[in-house]
């Protein structure tokens, strides 16, 4: 009997905090008043502050933002294009080196997995140096692998070269197109973005009759 007058006891004093807790007010929609139960049996309420929404540097949303646009369709275009273009060569590569199509098939696959894996060192030097120094190294990069290969006698040497370091150049290029977009816009970020990633189909359909016509006409 005890048991049961002590839990009615408990359970008439929750109901009248909870009456109490109710009519506690917001006092200029920060704090509760000084009359407030939950002051008396809690403590005083530190709520965290709102979170900003005010970002210290406003993307423009235009402007010189298209031109990056631009800039991102052409460098996103010919890193996902330029390995596989290449193999309008395979054939002469093929006959010049006297190696079988598996081994010249692994050139286009080399360069690939270089670029992809190259994506967080990329990523690791955009964030110390910005990607405009990284964008122009990783061109540097790329146009050193085409001349180097060009002095080629193996094709371990196209594996290093084209491969190996024209892959890393394609990633330097590749990662900062991707990210940089979101620095220069915000609501029209979707429209940037997609833009920017037409560069893609629209390289892997120039790119393969120029390097057929180039070949055709300097060999």
């Amino acid at each position: 009997m005890h048991t049961h007058v002590t839990g009615l006891k408990a359970s008439v004093r929750g109901l009248q905090l909870g009456s109490q807790l109710g009519q506690c007010t917001l006092n200029n929609g920060a704090e509760l008043n000084s009359g407030c139960i939950w002051k008396e049996h809690y403590g005083e309420l530190n709520m965290p502050p709102a979170a900003a929404t005010n970002l210290a540097h406003k993307p423009p949303d235009g402007g010189w933002g298209w031109a990056v646009v631009v800039a991102a369709f052409i460098s996103i275009g010919f890193s996902y294009a330029f390995p596989k273009s290449l193999t309008i060569y395979f054939k002469e590569i093929q006959e010049y080196f006297s190696v079988s199509y598996s081994e010249i098939a692994w050139l286009s696959s080399v360069m690939l997995a270089s670029m992809y894996a190259g994506g967080p060192v990329s990523s690791i030097l955009v964030n110390r140096y910005g990607s405009r120094p990284v964008v122009m190294l990783g061109g540097l990069m790329v146009s050193a692998a085409m001349v180097l290969s060009s002095f080629g006698t193996t094709i371990i040497h196209l594996y290093l070269c084209v491969g190996v370091i024209g892959g890393f150049g394609l990633a330097f290029n590749l990662q900062p197109a991707l990210t940089i977009i979101g620095t220069y816009f915000q609501a029209k970020r979707p429209l940037a973005n997609g833009l920017a990633m037409t560069g893609s189909p629209v390289f892997l359909s120039i790119l393969a009759p120029l390097n057929q016509f180039l070949f055709d006409s300097y060999g």
